[in-house]
């Protein structure tokens, strides 16, 4: 009942807030996506963003895939990547390193290979700004080129989802700069 009560308020709050309550489908490879329900996979209803603006502003519906996975390391608690092609430009890996301080690293790859301005620091700022939004942000440090601490009650698929917006809007410049290399 309570779930009822649940999916029926999201589906009326979710509008005014500017969230879809579109299902995300989680499949068996651990990998989640919106859209429809493919085979080995079930829809499980949440809460996502689906308008993101794109470079000329205008909102657009993003497909983005992201996966759980298991940590090499025994001091990560919990590691989440971005699902893509496209390492390179669109790679995101967040690892959850302290819960006591709730403190989570974000290595874009992207900010490794792109070192000219002004896109440089337009990729720097749009991926610090995009953690700084996510919901329980409250401290963000970039702490390396490629590499982002951030503090807060957070969820680490949303850190994979802010940054990969932000890879997403910025790509085509990306690649562009990467060609004349």
């Amino acid at each position: 009942m309570r779930m009822k009560v649940a999916a029926i308020l999201l589906g009326l709050l979710a509008p005014t807030l500017g969230y879809s309550a579109e299902g995300k489908t989680t499949c068996r490879d651990q990998t989640t996506q919106t859209g429809n329900v493919g085979k080995g996979c079930q829809a499980v209803p949440t809460l996502s963003q689906t308008d993101q603006p794109n470079a000329g502003g205008a909102k657009h519906k993003m497909d983005i895939k992201t996966k759980k996975v298991e940590p090499e390391d025994d001091s990560v608690l919990e590691e989440w990547v971005r699902v893509t092609d496209e390492e390179q430009i669109r790679g995101v890996v967040v690892t959850h390193l302290d819960s006591t301080k709730n403190m989570w690293e974000v290595t874009i790859s992207a900010a490794e290979y792109i070192r000219g301005e002004p896109l440089e620091t337009k990729l720097h700022n749009a991926i610090t700004k995009a953690l700084r939004a996510t919901p329980g942000v409250t401290k963000v440090v970039h702490e390396d080129r490629e590499v982002w601490i951030v503090t807060g009650n957070v969820i680490g698929e949303d850190l994979v989802r802010a940054c990969a917006g932000q890879l997403d809007r910025l790509a085509d410049a990306m690649k562009a700069a990467l060609a004349e290399r």
